[in-house]
């Protein structure tokens, strides 16, 4: 997102003195008298007609003769930091606030010179103090906004702006402004109208485009985001910036090769910035060309050695490839990855990953990312145990139910439930790293879960005798799913590809809005979502059924876990545990 730089413009004039507006000059002193006449009026001017030498030494013998005059002071600050000086400004214009604390204009170049200084919170009194003697002193307005604006206060950024533009309506900066905060506050939707409004002020500057496009990408408004895209470029063709995103932008409406040509274009501008080649090669895995897409993320790590994303890609790339001791290292980069979806619970308790022993030792094992993640990873729990630890497991709610029988677990506990007294803390996804797990020793998962036979025997018996196979179906997956448009289906898309014979049961436990009709039309497939409570409901049914056809969600790692034979429909290039070009799973053997 841009930064508007607004906080040096030209400072607006202090009041008038009542004697200089009646016409009577400051006069110098006696001693002075054959010196030419020094008048801060006449210091203005010469100010005004660019001589700023000239008045800025008028200004100085002005100073010399009364210390304490503030307008003179004043105008020395602005001069200064016109000239560059700002640590000079500021001393010159804390004397003239000191002088007369009331000078309006003072206190705002004041706040000016402060703020490209970095001292923000005394930039923003400055701006304060303008305000209260001057409400009406839109730039002021404006400039605290700013400095709000960068001390992370957006809420009181965007009501400064609004009262910024209550005075100027038209103020196309302004505009700009207030829609960055929106965007800042999650607001994008209202950010959207004031980068309308500042475009149809000034269409000119391309970065008012590129500030809407982002905002639009960030909506999900991808045709419209690239459009907003190309109006920058037009505006400004060596734009690497727009170049990049609006590669993103193709990419998430699935132009795969488009978007790594503009990510080409890109780096042609900018070969030293390593986001530019992260992102291309975020690109280039999805379309499978792993080996390129390595090589984009490992110049972003050499360009930039705590890229935590370019680590975290090529981590995945590592697993794919089947190189686990690569990528188990890598992955642990999750954490400082900010485009990853999890938010890491914070201990206080050391984080292991091998490095001692566990006999005697409490240890927590937390899931950290989806249902699916923490069904396949808890096989590991029996593992630590078998360590001589003593195990307690904090798991997502809605599978609390369904791990309570995992074998070596000491305490259970749900996300969010106070966590008792622990030696040791560590994530499940963490534990393949911790145990030194490669292609060769994957651990089972047989055994691990067990459906309830009550439960099964109910499923049984509403089933009832079936004359062919019983077949389960997940055609999608949650909607917040990063990658959902890669791994959920519509279920008319299903449907058209289910042989006749098979008897089929839905195993979604929520249906989209889109797939209600077609499921109503659909009399082969048996809707039993309402009757699908929670996982260990799910479990019994799969326990029921010949085969489970899914896509790469938890159900597939659910039936896998139990042992029941799965089909999994996945993507070219699939999540990191699936590998590549294979038809079976190390970690699925059914």
């Amino acid at each position: 997102m841009f930064r508007l730089s607004r906080f040096f413009q030209r400072s607006r004039s202090a009041p008038a003195d009542p004697a200089a507006a009646a016409g009577a000059p400051e006069a110098v002193s006696a001693a002075a008298a054959t010196e030419p006449l020094v008048t801060y009026e006449g210091a203005q001017s010469l100010l005004a007609e660019g001589r700023a030498q000239e008045a800025q030494s008028q200004l100085e013998r002005l100073v010399a003769i009364e210390p304490g005059h503030a307008r003179a002071l004043n105008l020395l600050g602005v001069i200064a930091h016109r000239a560059g000086d700002a640590v000079a400004a500021v001393g010159l214009l804390e004397r003239a606030v000191r002088a007369d604390a009331g000078l309006a204009g003072a206190q705002y170049n004041l706040g000016n010179a402060l703020a490209e200084l970095g001292r923000f919170e005394p930039a923003l009194a400055a701006f304060e103090a303008a305000v209260r003697l001057e409400p009406g002193h839109a730039d002021a307005l404006c400039n605290r906004g700013l400095v709000l604006q960068q001390l992370q206060r957006h809420e009181a950024a965007a009501a400064s702006f609004e009262q910024a533009l209550a005075l100027r309506p038209d103020d196309a900066d302004l505009h700009a402004s207030l829609a960055e905060v929106r965007v800042a506050m999650g607001q994008a939707a209202r950010a959207i109208r004031h980068f309308e409004r500042a475009i149809e002020i000034r269409p000119q500057p391309a970065i008012f485009h590129h500030a809407h496009a982002v905002a639009l990408a960030g909506l999900g408004k991808y045709e419209e985001a690239l459009a907003a895209y190309d109006r920058t470029l037009a505006l400004q063709p060596d734009s690497f910036e727009a170049l990049s995103n609006r590669g993103n932008a193709l990419s998430a409406l699935g132009r795969l090769e488009e978007a790594v040509d503009s990510h080409d274009r890109a780096l042609a501008l900018r070969p030293d910035l390593a986001l530019l080649h992260l992102n291309r090669g975020q690109v280039l895995h999805e379309l499978g060309r792993i080996q390129e897409a390595s090589a984009s993320h490992d110049r972003a790590i050499a360009l930039s050695p705590d890229n935590a994303g370019a680590h975290f890609n090529r981590s995945l790339q590592s697993l794919l490839h089947g190189d686990f001791a690569a990528g188990w290292a890598g992955y642990e980069w999750r954490w400082k990855n900010t485009e990853m979806v999890i938010a890491p619970r914070r201990y206080s308790q050391p984080l292991w990953l091998g490095q001692a022993p566990l006999a005697g030792r409490t240890i927590l094992l937390h899931a950290e990312q989806g249902l699916g993640d923490t069904l396949q990873f808890c096989r590991y729990v029996p593992m630590v145990a078998a360590l001589g630890a003593r195990v307690i497991l904090e798991v997502q709610g809605a599978l609390l139910d369904l791990l309570r029988g995992l074998p070596g677990v000491e305490q259970l506990l749900s996300q969010g439930q106070a966590v008792p007294p622990v030696d040791w803390q560590c994530p499940l996804m963490s534990l393949p790293l911790a145990l030194k797990t490669t292609l060769d020793n994957i651990p089972t998962a047989e055994g691990c879960l067990r459906a309830d036979p009550q439960r099964v025997a109910r499923w049984r018996a509403r089933l009832g005798p079936s004359d062919g196979p019983l077949v389960g179906l997940v055609w999608s997956g949650s909607l917040i799913h990063r990658a959902d448009r890669r791994r959920s289906l519509q279920l008319s898309q299903l449907v058209a590809h289910l042989p006749a014979g098979p008897r089929y049961v839905s195993l979604q436990k929520e249906v989209r809005e889109a797939d209600r009709p077609v499921l109503a039309a659909s009399p082969q497939i048996l809707d039993v979502s309402a009757s699908l409570a929670d996982f260990s409901d799910t479990a019994a049914l799969c326990e029921c059924l010949d085969l489970v056809v899914s896509v790469d969600t938890s159900v597939a790692h659910l039936a896998g876990t139990l042992a029941r034979p799965v089909w999994v429909l996945l993507p070219r290039v699939p999540d990191f545990r699936w590998l590549l070009e294979r038809e079976d799973s190390p970690w699925y053997p059914t």
